[in-house]
């Protein structure tokens, strides 16, 4: 969705604090994008990740991590490094990422440009080199391996029959897109997410929260 479309929504943090609320009494438990695969198998009962593509708003993406520890929730922070709307090479943006880690989140790497950066426009081919170089710079930055990757809605079948691209969990892969509750869809879609989440149909639900449209009430 582009963000003539996206501009309007805007969410209340009291409704994101609902639905951790949801979320924490219709499933026993939850994980961040990299455990997934070592425990799929495993799964009985419907489990949840929340995910955070973060291109917009570092700041408010701290904002998310805070609130979710207050419920004892971890989430996967898919980080753009190359964003335009913050240098993580400042300071405070680096300090932002620290205290996000230390929350007890993860941080992965998001893919947020062009096609030309994730396929080959000749071939169609995955751009493998550009995304294990933004891997790698992200990883510099944070001191620690990049374990998972996300791409932006259009490439939300990467790949169709694995969870892994490069040897990292990819979070836009088939398996973990089947049934995902997205919040940019429109304006209520938050009401839309409460109501599947009392009804969960997969072994796994990825929650898509994108930091930059939940502010204070």
């Amino acid at each position: 969705m582009n963000k003539k479309n996206t501009s309007k929504i805007h969410y209340r943090l009291k409704d994101y604090r609902e639905i951790l609320e949801a979320l924490k009494n219709n499933f026993n438990a939850h994980y961040v994008l990299s455990e997934i695969p070592q425990i799929f198998s495993q799964i009985m009962s419907p489990k949840f990740i929340i995910r955070h593509d973060v291109h917009d708003s570092l700041k408010q993406g701290l904002e998310l991590a805070r609130i979710e520890k207050e419920y004892s929730i971890r989430s996967s922070f898919m980080i753009c490094p190359l964003s335009p709307h913050f240098n993580l090479k400042l300071n405070d943006n680096l300090s932002q990422l620290k205290e996000i880690l230390d929350l007890g989140h993860e941080i992965g790497l998001y893919i947020h440009h062009t096609s030309s950066f994730i396929k080959d426009q000749t071939t169609g081919a995955l751009n493998k080199n550009e995304i294990m170089s933004q891997c790698r710079h992200l990883e510099s930055l944070i001191k620690q391996k990049v374990r998972s990757v996300s791409f932006p809605k259009e490439f939300s079948r990467i790949p169709e029959d694995s969870f892994f691209i490069l040897q990292k969990v990819s979070a836009s892969s088939k398996k973990l897109m089947e049934g995902a509750l997205i919040d940019n869809t429109h304006d209520k879609q938050h009401k839309e997410i409460m109501k599947k989440i009392t009804r969960p149909q997969n072994k796994i639900v990825q929650i898509l929260i994108h930091p930059e449209l939940w502010h204070q009430d």
